[in-house]
């Protein structure tokens, strides 16, 4: 028996380089390379989930920096 989890996601219009909505981001390492290889993020485009800007939405995509800092008293934290 295989099991394959299946997470729903949306190529969303407006951005620079492809965002997909998400229901939920990865809570685990495997979760995480698996949504990396689902949206074509490689060692030098890192895998990224974030809320918007109005905390309403879970947004993936792959990002030239591996990791972004984000400022203390933004609305992300």
């Amino acid at each position: 028996m295989i099991y394959c989890k299946m997470i729903k996601q949306k190529k969303l219009d407006g951005y620079k380089f492809p965002v997909y909505s998400t229901e939920v981001c990865p809570r685990n390492q495997t979760e995480w390379n698996e949504r990396s290889s689902a949206i074509n993020c490689t060692k030098d485009n890192g895998y990224l989930c974030f809320p918007n800007k109005k905390l309403t939405q879970l947004l993936e995509f792959c990002h030239k920096n591996r990791f972004i800092w984000i400022e203390k008293g933004k609305p992300y934290l």
